[in-house]
């Protein structure tokens, strides 16, 4: 519609001047600047409307559409671009612009991308980033919540900075034991063996640090249920907790004195029986400690010898 004015406007322009002489161009009354300025005024109008400068998109475009005079397109708040046809800065959501509203405390600064998410700092989070990101409290702060990790069940706390401790574990960042606790970070239950500690034991709480129970010279394990090697048998009534394997060397394999810590049983050569490994079984004869068997053959076999 513009450039068919512009038309009309330079066709009216030259069909005055058509009408005019053409000594009138170089009148000195000023009628022939006059007819000069009407024909260059339609070509420029005629222009200006051809340019892509006024396909301005209708959606972000003022009610002026452009530019009378620079027919540059007039966006409206939210709109930019040479023809109004994306969102602002600190705007998203084209072709219906909205304001990203990215949170002041949380946000790098008021950019969003498309689906208006705005730039989080580090310990924010959400759309807008108006909230805490894991691992912090306390918006628009947002504090760390430093919860330690061996004693705390992930890295999140509460508004107030509360870790969630794990069963054995205290205080605000689970870094203590529980009462009836012991030996952080380990935060074992005083579970000792009264067969296996010492006398003077007073408590898991007494322990060297490290340690939970303090074991009898014999006696070995977290709790002190167990026999060290080369003894068995332990019993609260026995001051160093465990007997003397007593294995003898002649009769056990590759003279091993290890025994069992259940029943104390010796590793004995094939031919070799009892407990410490000290007599022959039945059938054989003359332990030798230089016999891989241990003990001679069958005494019926030596019998149809002779």
């Amino acid at each position: 519609m513009r450039a068919l004015f512009g038309l009309l406007y330079l066709w009216g322009g030259l069909h005055k001047s058509s009408h005019t002489n053409a000594e009138d161009f170089w009148a000195t009354d000023g009628s022939s600047i006059e007819i000069l300025r009407n024909t260059i005024s339609g070509f420029i109008f005629l222009i200006r409307c051809l340019r892509l400068d006024c396909s301005c998109d209708p959606t972000g475009c003022l009610e002026e559409i452009c530019d009378n005079v620079t027919g540059k397109c007039l966006c409206k708040p939210g709109y930019a671009g040479p023809s109004c046809d994306r969102c602002a800065p600190g705007y998203f959501g084209y072709p219906v612009c909205q304001e990203c509203n990215c949170h002041e405390s949380g946000s790098r600064n008021n950019i969003c991308d498309a689906s208006g998410r705005c730039q989080c700092l580090p310990n924010y989070s959400g759309l807008k980033c108006d909230q805490c990101s894991p691992g912090s409290y306390n918006f628009p702060e947002c504090n760390f919540c430093n919860c330690e990790p061996v004693g705390s069940i992930g890295v999140s706390c509460s508004n107030e900075g509360e870790c969630v401790c794990r069963p054995n574990f205290d205080t605000q960042k689970c870094d203590v034991c529980k009462e009836g606790f012991y030996n952080y970070p380990y935060c074992e239950e005083c579970n000792c063996n009264p067969a296996g500690v010492l006398p003077t034991f007073l408590g898991c709480g007494s322990a060297t640090s490290g340690r939970l129970c303090e074991c009898k010279e014999r006696v070995t394990g977290r709790i002190c249920n167990e026999c060290k090697p080369l003894y068995w048998n332990l019993k609260i009534s026995n001051p160093l907790g465990c007997e003397d394997c007593n294995c003898y060397s002649g009769g056990t394999v590759s003279g091993i004195a290890v025994c069992a810590r259940s029943d104390g049983q010796c590793q004995c050569k094939p031919n070799v029986g009892s407990r410490e490994c000290s007599q022959c079984i039945d059938g054989t004869y003359q332990l030798d400690d230089n016999d891989l068997f241990g003990c001679k053959g069958r005494c019926f076999l030596e019998t149809l010898v002779s």
